[in-house]
Formats: structure tokens, sequence, C-alpha cells
């Protein structure tokens, strides 16, 4: 369920069963798993993680695999 006046922010998955409470706020890009409580802001978004050389790896491994 969502609440009156809430807002869900753009790219935003809510994964149910979960209810958006009234005038809450849902960051944009977010992923929401539990509920969001009347007049919160919720922001839920994986950290990102960068892995050096992980990139050519995958190409060298896609190239090989289509030969």
């Amino acid at each position: 369920m969502i609440g009156e006046d809430a807002f869900i922010g753009s790219n935003t998955a809510l994964v149910a069963p979960v209810s958006v409470g009234d005038r809450a706020i849902v960051a944009a890009g977010s992923v929401i798993t539990s509920d969001v409580s009347p007049d919160a802001l919720s922001i839920a978004r994986g950290r990102q993680v960068d892995k050096e050389g992980r990139a050519a790896e995958i190409r060298a491994r896609l190239r090989r695999k289509n030969r």
C-alpha cells in the first residue's frame, strides 16, 4: 500500500509486500524491501564497488568464448 501524499522517486523498486506510509518520500533509484514509516525519508541503495582490472578479465574471457 502507498499512503496518501507519498512520493516514490523514479527508478525505484518496491519489493512486495511493503507499505509506504502517508507523506513518506522514497529516494530515486532505491530498492525498498521493508515498510517505510509515515513522514520518513527512505534511501536504499547499494554502495558502489569498483574492482580494478576486472573489466579486462571479463572481456578476455568473452573473446575466448566467442572464438
